[in-house]
């Protein structure tokens, strides 16, 4: 049995994501915390990856210091973003 492996697709910037990056940037400007929300599969933890370009941390061993280019990576990450659990669903 072989297994496929499938590339991550291209990130398309979408009208969505624009008002998403408009909606991150006002909150950096005007010192705010943003809550996002809305249905879930529309794209908004994608667009915050996006936006925040962090670097994927999985390979990271705390007790190391960063690599030069993983460190290179973080130096220009432009944010940080939470996904919390759901918990529950309001009414």
């Amino acid at each position: 049995m072989t297994i496929e492996r499938r590339e991550t697709p291209t990130f398309v910037e979408t009208k969505a994501h624009a008002r998403f990056a408009e909606f991150a940037d006002a909150c950096t400007t005007y010192r705010y915390i943003g809550v996002c929300h809305g249905r879930p599969g529309v794209g908004k933890t994608q667009s915050a990856r996006e936006y925040v370009a962090y670097p994927d941390m999985s390979a990271y061993n705390v007790t190391e210091p960063l690599a030069d280019p993983l460190a290179t990576q973080v130096a220009n990450c432009r944010a940080f973003f939470y996904t919390t659990p759901v918990a529950n669903t309001p009414r």
